[in-house]
Order: C-alpha cells, then structure tokens, then sequence
C-alpha cells in the first residue's frame, strides 16, 4: 500500500515517521529534503529511500513473561498495530491475529487476546511455562510468527464460569484493563471505577463476581468517559477476592481481579 506524497515542515533536521499523518510498518519510503537559507527556499535533493521497522509481532510486554492466576485468563497481543495509520491496508479486519504454542496453532481471529486453552485445544497443565508466538495478517501479508514469550501456569489453576457463551468465556484478565481503572485495589472500603478516557466514549457495563463464579452485583448504571464518570462498589463486601467483569459497547470484554480488605 501507499501512504501517498506527504510533507512535513521542521526546525530541526531529522524527522521520525509517527510524525506522519500516515504511517507503517515494513515500507519503504522516497524522502527528499529542501532548505530555507536567508529567506530562500531552495529545491528538493535528490532521493533517499528507508525503510520503516517491521511490525511487532508478540505478546504485550504485560504479558512477556506472565505468570496466570487462573485457567481461562487471557494474555493479549501487543497493541501497536492498532495505532498504526498505513494508507494500505493495515491490519486484517478478520484474519487479525494467530496464536502459537509449538506445533498447536490458534484460528485467525479479531480479538488480541487469548487464553492457553483455546491454543492447545485442551486445558493447560499446572505449573507449566508456554511459549506462545503472535503472527498477524498485515497490509495483506501473513507475517511471520513473532518472538515468544512465556506464560506460565499457577500451580492450582482456578476456573472462571460466568455462564457466558464459550467465546466470551475466554476472553478475561485477572489485573489489567484498556477499559477501565479501578482506585484503590485493595480497598478496606469501596472501589472507585472510572472509564479510561481513550475509548471512543462507548459505554461500559459491569459485573461482580465472586471467586467461585457466583455473580455478586450487577450496578443499575453504565458509565462512560461522556456520561456517568464513576462508579462506586463494594462497600459491603466481606474481605476476600473478587472479579469485576468489564463489558465494553463495542463487545470487548475484561476481568479486573479486586482485593477487599
């Protein structure tokens, strides 16, 4: 793909390419370079061709190593593609993302993240380091597979079972969240939610459940980084661990693992 002729003015005399309007990975790019000395603005040199870095294609550095906490958590590919802005055709809407451990690959799918289960095609062993490798399918290319990475498993592994359907079962993290923020984890009081700002303004849904799997509460609002800023939960929680299921407008779908006190 092309990301067209594109011009850029600076003081200085070097230039990165996410300065661009446009931008990616593994392309080669014509530059040519003209002055302005006293008040004259001189013509275009002749051109130098460079190439930009090859897209990176592994686990998020979250992730690279993980330690689980449970069986069906997730791990998540890394997310700069995403923010990627290639004239051509960027990252496959559908064949996005493959998964890899040894010989057992993944389905393509939309979604960057996964679980080991849906890899191996059969539940992981405890106390087991997988090396999972990430290949996409970018500007039309199948990439190669990427660096591994380690994720290993707890040596009692704790299922999730939230009644969801299979797809949505598998698509969970114990910590993390490109959704949401939670303040203060662990609390001794109630837990402050916050939508994080960059998403679009899509609206978020939560639920709380606990350690068994058991759906605890389900607040009456949906909050969103345009309307409801917060919500407050779990004042009246008994100490122990919980999971706050986090379920996005456009079907992204986490799990923040809280700690009452």
């Amino acid at each position: 793909g092309s990301d067209g002729v594109q011009t850029l003015s600076k003081s200085t005399k070097s230039f990165a390419f996410n300065e661009l309007g446009n931008f990616s990975y593994g392309h080669d790019y014509s530059i040519r370079c003209r002055v302005t000395f006293k008040g004259t603005q001189y013509g275009y040199g002749p051109a130098c061709t460079v190439s930009s870095p090859p897209p990176v294609i592994k686990l998020r550095n979250a992730d690279c190593p993980k330690t689980l906490t449970f069986s069906t958590q997730n791990v998540y590919a890394n997310n700069s593609l995403t923010f990627d802005n290639p004239g051509g055709l960027g990252l496959d809407p559908v064949n996005s993302y493959r998964f890899r451990i040894g010989a057992q690959e993944s389905p393509w799918q939309t979604s960057r993240g996964i679980n080991l289960q849906t890899i191996l095609g059969a539940p992981p062993s405890a106390s087991t380091g997988y090396n999972i490798e990430v290949q996409v399918t970018y500007d039309g290319v199948v990439q190669p597979y990427g660096a591994a990475c380690t994720v290993t498993t707890p040596s009692s592994m704790i299922v999730i079972d939230d009644g969801l359907a299979d797809e949505n079962k598998n698509t969970f993290i114990d910590s993390q969240s490109d959704l949401i923020q939670v303040f203060p984890n662990p609390s001794n009081d109630v837990f402050i939610v916050k939508p994080i700002k960059d998403n679009n303004d899509e609206s978020i849904e939560l639920r709380l459940y606990d350690l068994k799997g058991s759906l605890i509460e389900i607040p009456d609002n949906v909050i969103s980084s345009t309307g409801l800023s917060e919500i407050r939960l779990g004042q009246n929680l008994i100490k122990g661990i919980y999971y706050l299921h986090v379920y996005s407008e456009s079907g992204g779908i986490e799990s923040i693992q809280l700690i009452k006190l």
